[in-house]
C-alpha cells in the first residue's frame, strides 16, 4: 500500500477512530499504535517520507495535432456562463474543509472555487448517494448528451483510452477554472479512486496554472499533452493567470489499480 489512507483503512478495526492523515497518528490510542507497528510492521512517518519524492504529474505523450485542434476548436468559443455543473459535484462544492491534519480547526469554505465542469461521462444514477463519500463508492459511469454535442472532444476522450490501452472509461469531463480559481489541498480517496487512474489533457492554459503538493515544488501541465495525475498524493491546483484553464479530465480503468508514483 502506497498511502497512509490505504494502509489505515486496510488494518483498521471498525471500533478505531478516524485518522485521515499520517500527521495525526501520534494522537491515536497507544494500543492502536502498538498494533500498527508490531502486527502490521508500520514505521511511523514512512508514508510521509515516501510522499516527499512523489511526482504530482507525469507527462506521457503529445496529442496528435488533428485530434487536438478539433477538440480545441469546439471549446474556444464556448460560453461557460451558460453551462451547468454536474448535480452531485454542485451539491458538494461547499464543504467543511479540515486542512492537512485532523487537528486543524474546520473552516466552512468552498473546496472548489470558480470552476465549472461539463461531464461527457458521469456516475450512473444511484439512489443510495446521500453524501460525498457515497458518490465515490460508485464505480459505474454512463455517457451524457455532451458526447453528441462535442464530437471532437469525444474523439479525444476515446484516443486517450486507446493510448493507455484502458479497459474502460470512468468519469470524464471538461473542467474550466476561471482566473483566481482553485481546488484546495486534498487526496482523492474512496473505492472509485482506488480503482480508476486520472489523466489530464490541457486544452486552454497559461503559465500561472500550477499543481502543488505538500512540498514547495510546483508543476505545470503544457497545452496539448496527455498527463497522468498522482491523485493519491496530496495535491491542489490554482489558476493565478488572467485566462481560463480548460482541461479534459479522463478517469481510466487500467490493468493495475491506481497507485501513487514516485521519483525513486
Amino acid at each position: 500500500m502506497s498511502t497512509w489512507h490505504q494502509f489505515y483503512q486496510a488494518v483498521r478495526d471498525p471500533s478505531w477512530p478516524d485518522c485521515a492523515t499520517e500527521d495525526s497518528y501520534p494522537l491515536l490510542p497507544d494500543f492502536i499504535r502498538q498494533e500498527c507497528e508490531t502486527v502490521h510492521s508500520y514505521v511511523p512517518g514512512s508514508f510521509k517520507r515516501a510522499a516527499v519524492n512523489a511526482l504530482l504529474v507525469h507527462a506521457i505523450s503529445p496529442v496528435p495535432e488533428s485530434i487536438l485542434n478539433a477538440a480545441i476548436a469546439e471549446i474556444d468559443n464556448m460560453d461557460w456562463a451558460q453551462t451547468q455543473t454536474d448535480l452531485y459535484i454542485q451539491t458538494f462544492q461547499a464543504v467543511e474543509y479540515h486542512g492537512a491534519t485532523d487537528t486543524t480547526p474546520p473552516i466552512q469554505q468552498n473546496f472548489v472555487n470558480k470552476t465549472q465542469s461539463i461531464f461527457l461521462r458521469t456516475h450512473a444514477p444511484n439512489d443510495n448517494i446521500a453524501e460525498l463519500k457515497d458518490y465515490f463508492k460508485n464505480l459505474e459511469s454512463v455517457d451524457t448528451e455532451w458526447q453528441v454535442r462535442l464530437p471532437g472532444v469525444t474523439k479525444l476522450l476515446h484516443w486517450t483510452q486507446q493510448k493507455m490501452n484502458a479497459k474502460a472509461i470512468g468519469n470524464s469531463f471538461l473542467n474550466c477554472m476561471q482566473p483566481g480559481g482553485s481546488v484546495l489541498l486534498h487526496v482523492d480517496t474512496g473505492r472509485y479512486f482506488d480503482t480508476y487512474c486520472r489523466f489530464h489533457i490541457p486544452l486552454q492554459t497559461n503559465s500561472q496554472v500550477t499543481f502543488t503538493g505538500t512540498s514547495d515544488s510546483q508543476e505545470h501541465m503544457s497545452l496539448g499533452w496527455l498527463y497522468r495525475l498522482n491523485n493519491l498524493a496530496w495535491h491542489q491546483v490554482q489558476n493565478q493567470g488572467t485566462t481560463h484553464r480548460v482541461h479534459l479530465i479522463v478517469d481510466l480503468l487500467l490493468d493495475q489499480p491506481n497507485r501513487t508514483f514516485n521519483t525513486t
